[in-house]
């Protein structure tokens, strides 16, 4: 792993300009897609000082994975809530369950008495500029959260800068988080919190799935990631190291839902996990 990782405390003192830039500035208004932005310490969810806690503790996690696919490579890890709010996360992340307990806080308070039903935290470091996620959906809605460096998301098309403790909410838009480009300046470690949920509504009237694919890895707490049979192999850990399929949804799935069964889909159970 890089510097950042290997001294979390440098890199936790690096970040607060960045964090508090985001709450000065702000992410962009994304037009009519529905998608939903803002920064968790600006808006109370976390302190400046807890956000740089819990991303040194996920630098140090002893669950990340690497998670290769044909065009694309980052470190995961992940825990399955099914439906159970109350549920905390597996011990090596239980310091992650305060915040993840405000997150859905926000997101009830934002649907009101539409319940949120939560299914899928999947987590993702990306070690330098090199590591990527390629272009996906999901049927569900997501909520990300950013730790760490900038990086710059890719949502229907449209860049979003997310900075340490910005969150973007999606509703099945596709996105991506594509490698640095050359001549960008070199990028530190960041971590995304990935939190895939629906609400009651959307589970009575549309299929609901954290897979766009059925069967795709994002969906087994046993298959291509999880904190599993010990500590996967990062860059800093004697190189790269292809784990389960080396496949994902993203890769399996580069078309767009056709208009016949309608965006959500049809004909698929939903997966929870």
């Amino acid at each position: 792993l890089k510097s950042l990782q290997k001294c979390p405390a440098m890199a936790c003192a690096t970040l607060r300009s960045s964090a508090s830039g985001a709450a000065r500035t702000g992410l962009p208004t994304c037009g009519a897609m529905v998608m939903q932005t803002y920064n968790a310490v600006t808006d109370g969810l976390i302190s400046a000082d807890a956000l740089d806690g819990v991303f040194a503790q996920l630098l140090a996690s002893p669950g990340w994975r690497e998670f290769e696919t044909k065009t694309s490579r980052r470190m995961c890890d992940q825990y399955t809530f099914d439906g159970d709010r109350s549920r905390p996360p597996p011990p090596h992340l239980r310091f992650a369950g305060p915040l993840m307990s405000k997150l859905l806080e926000r997101l009830q308070f934002e649907h009101g008495h539409d319940e949120v039903v939560p299914m899928q935290c999947f987590w993702c470091l990306y070690e330098d500029g090199e590591d990527s996620c390629p272009s996906h959906s999901h049927d569900c809605r997501q909520l990300t959260m950013s730790f760490g460096d900038q990086r710059t998301l890719v949502v229907e098309g449209r860049p979003v800068p997310m900075r340490h403790g910005d969150v973007v909410v999606l509703d099945g838009e596709r996105h991506s988080l594509p490698p640095a480009r050359p001549g960008d300046p070199p990028c530190q470690p960041r971590v995304s919190l990935n939190l895939f949920f629906a609400t009651a509504s959307d589970m009575a009237t549309r299929e609901v799935s954290v897979n766009h694919k059925a069967g795709a890895a994002y969906g087994s707490a046993d298959g291509a990631v999880g904190p599993r049979g010990g500590r996967g192999k990062g860059k800093g850990r004697a190189g790269k190291q292809a784990h389960g399929s080396g496949r994902d949804d993203a890769e399996d799935n580069r078309s767009e839902p056709s208009a016949a069964r309608g965006r959500w889909g049809r004909g698929r159970g939903a997966s929870a996990s």
